[in-house]
């Protein structure tokens, strides 16, 4: 079976092969000629050396027996490398006892090919992993288009609250309160002197002070005026907010001293923690929450804890629970990852951790 050909306006896949004999290398770069770009190595340490430049191997060809460093070793360690560990290597030697296609398997390679080789074989082969790598990278950078989409989606709805927060704030949050003022001065000029006129004007004013209560409550759920006091004033806010509405006992301990937060990292640890106060209020039937946010290294550590009714973490993968995703999602958004521990009549333990701009932190 040929190798595929990719024509000019395709990208030439980039093929490193690793072998001490150049015979081998000859003899592979030869069969894959015209298909792929081919980059040898003599040495597993010109190997690392190549697969952890500037431009990545889309795949490679490694023999196992070289005297520097066997293969299975620059097998490992590129396994072990965060910029290499993905890069499909396929061992071609002529060890072929079981125990050495195990090892091969075991230090990360995904193929072995035993010498003598069959060049049409090794071509199929090879076009079937560089095929497979190609489709992972395109995987992945599907999701990270999706995961920036989203980032982007959020930070318009954000915005988006924020302004209207303000406008029910500002304006609508003006014209009650000069109605508040006519009415009252209507009060004192013509209901002094006359019971049904005093009656409908402090009627008039109950449904003023409602409504002035309604857009507090409305500017609140949209964007927490506490939040411009920093994180630590929100979380306060929102604790209280849930004392009130449930009776769930729920303490708050942040880091001591000043937390400096930009707008997104503020925005995104109260919105988890609202979250994970909302699956407590509906499903957890707790009679106590704890939440602590911390700076631990390079990373704010956010924990939500309840002593609820749990739930089974197996099951639960099962059914589509949009609020647990979108905690993990804003986890991501910013760099970091949240994951949740549960299990039934041991309530749930929520652990969020953030990356720390190296320009913000506790003063």
């Amino acid at each position: 079976m040929p190798a595929k050909i990719f024509t000019e306006v395709e990208y030439a896949p980039l093929i490193l092969i690793v072998d001490d004999l150049l015979i081998n290398i000859q003899l592979l770069a030869h069969a894959l000629e015209g298909a792929y770009r081919i980059k040898f190595a003599t040495s597993g340490q010109a190997a690392l050396d190549i697969a952890n430049g500037d431009e990545k191997p889309d795949l490679i060809l490694l023999d196992v027996m070289m005297p520097d460093m066997d293969g299975y070793e620059v097998c490992r360690r590129l396994h072990e490398g965060p910029e290499t560990c993905d890069i499909p290597v396929i061992f071609v030697t002529g060890k072929n006892e079981s125990w050495d296609q195990v090892q091969g398997f075991a230090s990360g390679g995904v193929d072995y090919i035993t010498k003598p080789f069959d060049l049409p074989v090794v071509r199929a082969r090879i076009c079937a992993h560089v095929s497979l790598r190609k489709s992972e990278r395109n995987l992945l950078e599907s999701r990270m288009q999706l995961r920036e989409l989203s980032a982007h989606r959020e930070q318009v709805r954000e915005d988006e609250r924020k302004r209207i927060a303000r406008e029910i704030h500002d304006e609508l949050g003006q014209l009650l309160s000069v109605l508040h003022l006519q009415v009252q001065f209507l009060r004192t000029q013509y209901g002094e002197g006359d019971s049904t006129i005093d009656e409908k004007l402090q009627y008039m004013k109950g449904l003023l002070d409602q409504t002035q209560q309604v857009a507090r409550n409305i500017t609140s759920s949209l964007r927490p005026a506490a939040l411009d006091l920093g994180i630590a004033s929100a979380l306060e806010w929102q604790v209280q907010e849930f004392v009130n509405s449930t009776g769930i006992q729920c303490s708050l301990h942040v880091a001591k001293g000043k937390i400096n937060l930009d707008e997104d990292r503020s925005v995104a640890i109260l919105r988890i923690v609202q979250e994970s106060l909302t699956n407590v209020m509906r499903h957890s039937n707790a009679s106590k929450v704890d939440i602590l946010l911390d700076k631990q290294e390079d990373h704010w550590v956010l924990q939500v804890c309840d002593d609820g009714v749990g739930f089974n973490q197996c099951k639960s993968k099962k059914k589509k629970s949009f609020g647990l995703v979108g905690i993990q999602e804003r986890a991501l958004m910013l760099g970091g990852h949240a994951t949740i521990r549960s299990a039934p009549k041991e309530g749930v333990i929520l652990n969020v951790r953030i990356p720390i701009d190296e320009n913000q932190g506790t003063s």
